[in-house]
């Protein structure tokens, strides 16, 4: 008998990638700072400001102060701090939360890439396995919430690996243009999955937004819980 569609390897994926994503949301702030955020933070301001055209002297002399590092870029990070600064302004920039997150959501990306990379080579079960045995390892889990430099270059490239593999594999069989409703399957696809794509995104910052009211009530249910034990240990006593 089939199982049922729910259960496939993918769908356990994503579900998994999810709950990881909404479990971040609660620990990000939890992750200190590493050597490698400050110089990161540098040049990410350096170009929030350039674009802003708030910058108080000369673009050289700015990349000039902060070194060798300078050439190193600031795609990923300069798009966190733009997201904070904009979307977040209440945050304390200092705990990197968004930024945080946002390296956070990088590392899921290659979560998901491994496991379509391994598809090419296994099968879907296997696949699953592999890649959720790379989502849950405890230095990569961690580092998932702090390494500036690592995380978002190792899933920009295991992405491109990935599209990379299935433009050759789509090569190889020949051209699916070629089918007569091609274009209405394709945008039907497309519409589903930019859907699907925004419920999700929007499920996320809809609890990223209301996590200081959850937060807030767990840590007053906990004090009730333990006044209340407290207060039934006094009357024990007595």
């Amino acid at each position: 008998m089939d199982k049922p569609k729910i259960l496939q390897p993918k769908n356990i994926l994503f579900f998994f990638v999810f709950v990881n994503l909404v479990i971040g949301i609660f620990i990000a702030s939890d992750y200190g700072r590493i050597g490698d955020e400050d110089p990161e933070e540098l040049r990410s301001n350096i170009a929030f400001q350039i674009y802003t055209n708030s910058l108080t002297k000369p673009i050289g002399e700015a990349y000039e102060e902060i070194r060798n590092v300078q050439y190193y870029g600031t795609a990923a990070t300069g798009l966190l701090r733009i997201i904070e600064h904009y979307l977040f302004p209440s945050l304390d920039p200092l705990k990197k939360e968004v930024a945080h997150y946002g390296y956070f959501i990088f590392f899921q990306i290659s979560i998901v890439s491994i496991y379509f990379l391994a598809k090419n080579f296994f099968d879907d079960w296997v696949s699953l396995a592999v890649s959720t045995i790379f989502g849950t390892q405890p230095l990569l889990f961690g580092h998932g919430f702090i390494n500036a430099k690592d995380i978002p270059l190792m899933s920009i490239f295991l992405l491109t690996v990935v599209v990379g593999f299935k433009y050759v594999d789509k090569l190889a069989v020949g051209s699916p243009t070629d089918h007569p409703n091609y274009a209405e399957k394709a945008s039907s696809t497309i519409r589903g999955k930019q859907k699907t794509f925004l419920v999700l995104l929007g499920a996320v910052f809809l609890v990223l937004w209301l996590r200081p009211f959850f937060t807030s009530l767990f840590l007053n249910a906990c004090l009730l819980y333990t006044s209340d034990a407290a207060d039934e240990e006094d009357s024990v006593d007595l």
